[in-house]
């Protein structure tokens, strides 16, 4: 796959503090290290059972752990309401606040996301993160873009043991991550600038 990056203004999304977004996830009930899950079109259209099992399975795996499933408008809220009455997940609407984000996600531990600005957010955020395909080749992209060690896959193909695997190999290696995103997200950012010659300049 050859991939040319489309600047995309969502890599220039900035952070607010530490202390802000750590009382914003404290009104919810949310500690710093928690794990967050971006459903997207295709995970939120798989079968529930599926998802509610892998939630259950990082329960087991990362018990001290909270899950945080950020839904967007469409097609998220009536999955997210099934997955909150069904565990015990703490859903935030991600649309409501997009200011929080990248700030945010700073503060989890890993995200998995079938979304791709979400997976933006997440690695300007220099967080571990676990793809799935959307319903375009963006986020497959992404991912080859940043030379990211952890591939793309769909959701209902991969086994939720699997999904686990990869998470586990995620925490065993943090440092690869880091040393990954450090230096291929930078990048990204400076040409997402040169695309948008006028992206700041217009505000004054």
């Amino acid at each position: 796959m050859q991939t040319k990056l489309i600047p995309d203004s969502a890599f220039l999304t900035g952070s607010v503090s530490k202390d802000k977004a750590t009382a914003f996830l404290a009104q919810r009930g949310v500690r710093e290290g928690y794990i967050g899950l971006f459903l997207g079109e295709t995970v939120a259209r798989a079968d529930i059972e599926k998802i509610i099992d892998l939630i259950e399975r990082i329960k087991v795996h990362y018990a001290q752990k909270k899950v945080v499933v950020f839904a967007a408008p469409y097609p998220d809220p009536d999955v997210a309401k099934k997955l909150k009455s069904k565990t015990d997940v703490t859903v935030i609407g991600m649309e409501a606040y997009p200011e929080m984000m990248v700030g945010v996600l700073k503060l989890a531990s890993m995200v998995l996301s079938g979304r791709y600005h979400p997976c933006i957010f997440t690695v300007l955020a220099g967080v571990p993160l676990i793809t799935f395909r959307s319903s375009t080749d963006k986020n497959e992209g992404l991912i080859e873009l940043l030379n990211y060690p952890i591939t793309e896959t769909i959701f209902e193909d991969i086994s939720n043991e699997n999904i686990i695997n990869m998470m586990n190999w995620a925490s065993e290696n943090r440092a690869q991550l880091d040393e990954c995103l450090q230096k291929n997200v930078p990048p990204l950012v400076a040409t997402t600038l040169d695309g948008y010659p006028n992206i700041l300049s217009s505000s004054e």
